[in-house]
């Protein structure tokens, strides 16, 4: 019986292996908690990231801000260069707020994105993130009690999924009408699937 509990494991991680060579060709660069998203192609998108600091430039690219990966950079307020925008807005209690944009995603743009502020006597704050453009179909591996288990869904944006801790066996999930998708709820808050305009998966403040 250990055994054949063995095998199932290792049976899982290597359908895990194969989900994520084939439909994540970026994803194993990430090892760090990082927010992806996911959407379909021909939307447009809007991210905003939140800051701890100050700067003059403004700047949003693709990888680490590289030469011809700096998709936007400028010290105005808003900016924009052709698909690729940037709006920058002050908040409170030293909070700074940059809003990127995409319009009309294709499929090259998947990829490892980075937003931030920055300025000649000032050092760079960032946050990472990584846009996956689909054609609809997504398919979702979730783990719960040593399983691994892979749903065929279908959505819109994927947010908070963090790549480096897989949620624990207090994973849940339940399945609603035949028409709906999947919902999951983690304890640790790991992962969070919307969709536009109905919620397709939450994960609430408190879970008992």
């Amino acid at each position: 019986m250990t055994s054949v509990f063995a095998w199932t494991k290792v049976l899982s991680f290597l359908i895990m292996i194969l989900f994520v060579s084939s439909t994540a060709q970026h994803m194993e660069l990430i090892t760090a908690d990082i927010n992806v998203y996911s959407y379909n192609e021909g939307r447009n998108v809007s991210i905003k990231c939140t800051l701890n600091s100050f700067g003059v430039w403004k700047f949003f690219c693709r990888r680490e801000c590289k030469g011809e990966d700096i998709l936007v950079k400028t010290d105005e307020d808003t900016s924009q260069n052709g698909r690729y925008s940037v709006k920058y807005k002050q908040g409170s209690s030293k909070r700074e707020f940059v809003t990127v944009k995409i319009t009309q995603l294709i499929k090259s743009d998947s990829g490892q994105y980075r937003c931030g502020l920055g300025g000649p006597l000032v050092p760079e704050r960032y946050r990472d993130f990584y846009i996956n453009v689909t054609d609809g179909e997504f398919l979702l591996i979730y783990f719960q009690f040593n399983f691994i288990f892979i749903v065929p869904i279908t959505i819109q944006t994927v947010s908070r999924c963090f790549t480096s801790k897989p949620p624990r066996a207090a994973l849940r999930h339940q399945w609603q009408d035949k028409n709906s998708l999947f919902c999951v709820i983690s304890r640790s808050g790991n992962l969070e699937v919307k969709s536009t305009p109905r919620t397709l998966c939450h994960v609430p403040q408190n879970i008992s």
